[in-house]
């Protein structure tokens, strides 16, 4: 009996103990929204999704990357409820999502509910993260749009010239780590830091840890980009780049960036005009908006309170 008792009160704790440590807590308050341990594991499965290189980082580095991915989401859901009704469903949304994501993953047939379930995450969970940054885009674009300065002659020309000639046209295959600094940081420290950590713990490890570009989830990964796309600035300072070798801090905008030449390769010269110019617009349209898009998430987070429990 006494026996009896005793294995009894070991099974008490036993649960007792696995119950707690698997209790799930709230770790920070953001304005009236809540993120909790639950919510940080979550967001580490799919930032490793995303990025499978977070594994070489310690426990503690990819819980503050999990951590602050979480902040920036809740502090843009907070904003972004002023202007967009969350619950509207739109089959347009629904189908750019579902692309935003399959592009993100580098996945093509593969059904994204099945996916995401076999990962332990909820799919909805996942959508509502992809349809909170693409609505944060439209609110930049709409808010900025008219501020956006492009000239077409210049880039016209650019096209022309290189039609003309019939060059070759380069590709560069780059990432980036866009950081900006505190008032009682400098420059130069901070990019020296950065480097560390790249030497350390890799580039795409480092993006996550460092920059405050939307590419920072995917590891600082651009892809490849055209010669024509890039600024007269950036093409200089890629052309001295080896493969493999990573810029001194160039000034953009809010902040500096840092480029990682990946690869080149040459492509035939012989292209449409209309579509060309189309997305050399488009791609400095896009970083246009990125430069404004820091910009405003820097001023409304000076009015949002974060809470750490």
């Amino acid at each position: 009996m006494i026996r009896f008792i005793i294995n009894i009160l070991i099974f008490l704790l036993i649960f007792i103990n696995n119950t707690n440590a698997n209790k799930i807590s709230i770790k920070f308050k953001v304005e009236n929204e809540i993120i909790t341990s639950q919510d940080v594991n979550n967001e580490l499965i799919y930032l490793r999704l995303l990025n499978n290189k977070l594994n070489n980082l310690d426990k503690k580095n990819q819980e503050q990357i999990a951590v602050n991915s979480l902040i920036q989401e809740k502090i843009k859901f907070i904003e972004l409820q002023n202007y967009f009704d969350f619950s509207i469903k739109d089959d347009q949304m629904e189908k750019l999502i579902n692309k935003t994501l399959k592009n993100n993953l580098k996945l093509k047939n593969k059904n994204l509910n099945d996916y995401f379930r076999q990962n332990n995450l909820d799919y909805e969970d996942i959508k509502f993260k992809i349809k909170n940054e693409i609505l944060w885009n439209k609110l930049i674009y709409d808010k900025y749009k008219s501020r956006i300065n492009i000239n077409d002659k210049d880039l016209k020309k650019k096209l022309n010239n290189l039609v003309a000639k019939r060059e070759s046209i380069k590709e560069y295959n780059i990432s980036e780590i866009l950081f900006d600094i505190n008032d009682n940081e400098n420059v130069n420290y901070k990019y020296e830091t950065i480097i560390n950590s790249i030497n350390n713990d890799g580039f795409k490890n480092t993006a996550n840890i460092y920059s405050i570009s939307s590419s920072s989830k995917l590891g600082g990964q651009i892809g490849w980009v055209k010669k024509t796309q890039l600024s007269e600035k950036i093409q200089n300072i890629i052309t001295n780049l080896k493969i493999g070798e990573i810029s001194k801090p160039i000034q953009s905008g809010p902040g500096f960036l840092i480029i990682r030449l990946e690869n080149i390769r040459d492509i035939q010269a012989d292209i449409d005009l209309e579509r060309e110019f189309k997305n050399l617009r488009d791609y400095e349209i896009d970083r246009q908006l990125n430069q404004y898009s820091i910009y405003y998430f820097n001023r409304i987070k000076k009015n949002i309170f974060v809470d750490e429990l």
